[in-house]
């Protein structure tokens, strides 16, 4: 995106450089794993010339656990992408965001400032098999970063789904209707998908609601793709009409998914609902509020 990428990437090298990293290198840390997933997910047209210093860039990323060289490695691989790769939103956002990169000096900092990069990375930036394992990954790195006031974690873990209020958003452009949890976090918006979250105490502390404007031809083809993702047992599925299903899944370990497709006209939009099976009543609740409406 911007010539200098070199240049700031070798302000945070010492020493001789080596070989190339090959790809599926072990990380030193939970966050060096990820942002070599998502560097790892997008395609060549995004990062033009990016091959040259790949290799050195993902061995730094994977041997530091400093977090200031991490995220100094996020900088370089923006400073890398090409304009037509993030939303246009992102040229407003992105004087603040590498103001942000040249202070953080904490994981938490690091993992906020990948998980904004990738909010802005335009689906046609990113491989196929990235919209399947994006949920998780989003989650985990969540699980890196900090929480912003408004979406810290209450004192006490609702017990049970119904401790949970919802409250009901929508958006005219993308099409859709659906109830969230009421006070969760918008961790992405793009034109093609949207991603709310609500944590709060616990081993297991996220429901996680994802929208994205997709659909399958049959039932069988959207059980196929939900358990590509990574999904284990389909514990129900029912189709409601023609393109529009409704199927649950449970990942291990003990991680519920919920997931509703709807159709209508030319429009299509998945709800993919996801949290601790304790509360697969309220993901259901989530997720088969859908409603398209354009």
């Amino acid at each position: 995106m911007r010539s200098s990428a070199i240049a700031v990437l070798a302000v945070v090298i010492a020493g001789p450089q080596a070989a190339p990293a090959a790809d599926g290198m072990k990380a030193a840390t939970p966050l060096g794993a990820e942002i070599l997933a998502f560097e790892g997910a997008l395609t060549e047209k995004a990062v033009p010339g990016w091959a040259a210093q790949r290799g050195t860039w993902a061995r730094l990323v994977s041997a530091s656990n400093d977090p200031k060289v991490l995220a100094t490695c996020v900088l370089t691989l923006e400073q890398s992408l090409a304009w037509e790769a993030v939303e246009s939103t992102w040229k407003a956002r992105r004087s603040a965001w590498a103001s942000e990169a040249g202070r953080a000096a904490s994981m938490s900092a690091a993992a906020k400032l990948l998980l904004d990069l990738e909010s802005h990375t335009r689906w046609s930036a990113v491989s196929e098999a990235w919209k399947k394992d994006r949920d998780g990954w989003v989650r985990r790195v969540s699980a890196i970063a900090p929480a912003t006031p408004a979406q810290a974690a209450p004192a006490v873990a609702p017990a049970a789904s119904g401790a949970i209020p919802l409250e009901t958003v929508s958006d005219p452009a993308m099409g859709y209707r659906i109830s969230i949890p009421k006070g969760a976090k918008v961790l992405n918006k793009t034109s093609m998908q949207h991603t709310y979250s609500l944590l709060f105490p616990g081993p297991m502390n996220e429901i996680n609601v994802s929208l994205a404007t997709v659909g399958e031809d049959s039932l069988a083809n959207a059980v196929n793709m939900i358990q590509m993702g990574g999904a284990g047992e389909i514990l129900e599925k029912s189709q409601l009409g023609p393109g529009q299903y409704d199927i649950v899944a449970l990942s291990p370990p003990r991680w519920q998914e919920v997931h509703a497709y709807r159709r209508k006209g030319g429009v299509k939009i998945r709800a993919k609902c996801s949290g601790p099976a304790s509360h697969v009543a309220l993901l259901k609740e989530i997720c088969r509020s859908l409603e398209i409406v354009k």
